[in-house]
């Protein structure tokens, strides 16, 4: 994909003023101080580009980050083929919603990918593609295999001799062959991705996540099957790599790893994963030598237990710590015999006294705690899995879900004598109307088509939240909210969508015009330039203010003699339709320009025998065959099976959690 390709060709253009004076003069009488903004409504919402940015196979928007002008996304692939679950995806009465899993894998990409979006001229790009390997596999043979499944946690850092990177954390499963590891990779121009070096010897990382900038410099929290791996890594230079400074346990073995971290008020704080007794809070100022010393502030799922089993989400907001939980995979519990608990939300001060937002009322060895806002877990719905998201903007704190009611549709045989009064009724007796309503045989799709699609809630100071959506902006398959990013532009929002492929969306208030050149920004084709006649000389949908290719010819107009005139007669090389200076891969190999190591001769192995950068399909001489288990850069359908048909384990007490959702919004005094 290129930015040519996203391109809005015909786009109507907005209505023009009478005269260049008019606009003028509107744009003179904006507010020059910002005003409070109320909480954006769902239609402030506006979906940018399409599913997947094309590709339905980019599940989640599992990363994200502004870096030198645009939104980098980092995309996991096929996520419900390739989860680690046990049993089998059931269709159940809805066979024709399209996962398209594959017995074999191998005949699947599962090669991540990173795009990047420029607000400016509204262009998604592919900037990065996950090369493949070479591995042994059981047959004996070598088979190439994606080196990185997904990118999971992104984060902009300014290194000690003043260079601004982008670092940015992969996952790999552990079904692949090969016993990869994830790693980490680096960029200055957010094209080019190194791997950054991990000074942990032996390490068997299988995941990095929540990547966090703290007193100058990176943290990141690792996920590894071998206990004596480090669960947090440093960097302070790049050219030290990152190493370990505290273990997975953080000061307590039922710890089984770090989460999620943020910084508050002079500290680093973790939130941990713990299915033994619940969740664990901590906090370290991180100095000295390492290991670094760990302050616990909540314990026991904040005496919840383990019906909140991780932290999941952390945010600072008006002098409180947010605290969002959630269950393994958002309550689809592998464990038969546990009880699904939707997700709950807490807030901490920073002399540790703590409040319940939304959640179960309890006897808690620091008081009594009853929500503050009246509503149970989950903000009233039960199947809200993860308080999975928070970010604030323009001062007020959004959180978005993860809602599995989707998955009801799946289900079969549903035998109602397992629910028993001392289970799931006593906790939900609404249930036991709603299924005398409804009946056994429907309940499931009455529940994925009331309750599907994540829920994205707003509050202004904490205590009182709105509700912004609760069906994921109309798409019920769009079950979580995995990222945002706040711009004075809007809000952006990445979404985990494994069934269609994710959403990315921008929130803007009504009129929102961030260049002040009276074009909203919606209908600006240069949102970020003061354009008042919105020349658009290509009628590409970018205004010639902010386009770096005026004609169209494909041809940057710092390289071209005559800008505002197209060249005819350029190249198509793979003939794809595409010209070449347009094109991101111009041999339609599979591998991107900047990353082919021969860009106008299609390899997809990249086999490079004397590896001197140049591939041996275009050297001169031709260099000889490549050595086995060398990495190359591309393969189609590039990994191995990780698991026969994947699905979900949903246990059938699961599909009853479909409580009343408790409207009213404001805390009880």
């Amino acid at each position: 994909m290129n930015n040519r390709g996203q391109r809005q060709h015909g786009r109507r253009r907005p209505l023009r003023c009478a005269t260049q004076a008019a606009a003028i003069v509107l744009a003179a009488m904006r507010v020059s101080c910002p005003l409070h903004a109320a909480p954006l409504s769902e239609a402030d919402f506006h979906q940018i580009g399409e599913a997947g940015f094309g590709d339905r196979g980019n599940s989640y928007a599992w990363a994200m980050a502004y870096f030198r002008g645009k939104i980098y996304i980092g995309t996991n692939r096929h996520f419900l083929c390739a989860a680690p679950l046990q049993s089998s995806f059931v269709s159940g009465d809805r066979p024709q919603i399209p996962v398209e899993c594959k017995p074999d894998l191998a005949d699947m990409d599962m090669r991540a990918r990173i795009y990047a979006y420029d607000p400016s001229t509204k262009a998604i790009e592919l900037v990065h593609v996950s090369p493949t390997v070479e591995v042994l596999i059981s047959d004996g043979s070598r088979a190439p295999v994606a080196r990185d499944h997904g990118y999971r946690t992104m984060e902009v850092f300014r290194e000690p001799d003043g260079t601004e990177a982008l670092y940015v954390g992969s996952m790999v499963s552990p079904k692949l062959p090969g016993a990869l590891r994830a790693r980490l990779l680096r960029s200055t121009d957010g094209r080019i991705f190194s791997e950054v070096f991990v000074d942990v010897p032996g390490a068997g990382f299988t995941s990095f996540r929540s990547l966090t900038v703290y007193d100058q410099r990176l943290f990141v929290l690792g996920r590894s099957p071998n206990a004596a791996d480090p669960g947090l890594l440093e960097l302070r230079d790049p050219a030290e790599g990152f190493s370990g400074v505290a273990d997975a346990s953080f000061g307590d073995r039922t710890n089984q790893g770090g989460f999620e971290m943020e910084v508050f008020k002079g500290y680093l704080y973790i939130g941990t994963f713990n299915d033994i007794e619940g969740f664990q809070l901590v906090k370290t100022v991180a100095q000295g030598d390492p290991p670094y010393f760990f302050h616990r502030v909540l314990a026991q799922g904040a005496y919840r237990g383990p019906d909140s089993q991780s932290v999941v989400s952390l945010k600072a907001f008006k002098d409180r710590l947010y605290v969002g939980t959630g269950v393994f995979f958002g309550s689809s519990a592998l464990n038969p015999e546990f009880t699904p608990a939707a997700a709950e939300l807490l807030r901490v001060s920073a002399d540790g006294a703590w409040e319940l937002i939304g959640g179960d009322e309890r006897a808690t060895p620091d008081g009594f705690r009853a929500p503050l806002t009246g509503l149970p877990p989950g903000f009233g719905n039960a199947f809200t899995g993860y308080m999975w998201r928070m970010i604030v903007h323009d001062d007020v704190l959004y959180l978005g879900t993860l809602d599995n009611s989707v998955f009801a549709q799946y289900a079969q045989d549903i035998d109602l004598d397992a629910y028993t009064e001392d289970t799931i009724l006593e906790k939900y007796p609404q249930l036991a109307e709603l299924v005398e309503l409804v009946g056994p045989d429907e309940i499931a799709d009455v529940i994925s088509a009331l309750e599907g699609g994540f829920d994205l809630w707003a509050t202004e100071d904490g205590a009182d939240w709105r509700n912004v959506t609760r069906k994921g902006f109309n798409d019920e398959f769009n079950y979580g909210i995995r990222n945002f990013i706040s711009l004075p532009t809007g809000l952006f929002v990445g979404s985990a969508n494994p069934f269609l492929g994710l959403r990315f969306y921008v929130g803007q208030a009504p009129g929102a015009d961030t260049d002040g050149d009276s074009f909203p920004d919606l209908d600006d084709n240069c949102p970020l330039d003061w354009n008042l006649d919105q020349a658009d000389l290509d009628e590409d949908g970018i205004g010639d203010a902010c386009d770096l290719d005026q004609d169209g010819d494909c041809l940057p107009d710092a390289d071209d003699s005559q800008p505002r005139i197209p060249l005819a007669g350029l190249s198509d090389s793979d003939v794809d339709g595409l010209i070449d200076g347009c094109d991101s891969d111009r041999d339609g190999d599979g591998v991107l320009n900047h990353q082919d190591n021969c860009p106008t001769v299609s390899n997809y192995n990249q086999t490079d025998a004397d590896g001197d950068g140049v591939g041996d399909a275009c050297a001169t001489p031709p260099g000889d065959d490549a050595v086995p288990g060398r990495p190359v850069d591309d393969a189609p359908g590039a990994s191995k099976p990780m698991c026969g048909a994947v699905g979900w384990t949903l246990p059938l007490t699961f599909l009853f959690l479909a409580a009343a959702r408790v409207m009213p919004i404001r805390r009880h005094d």
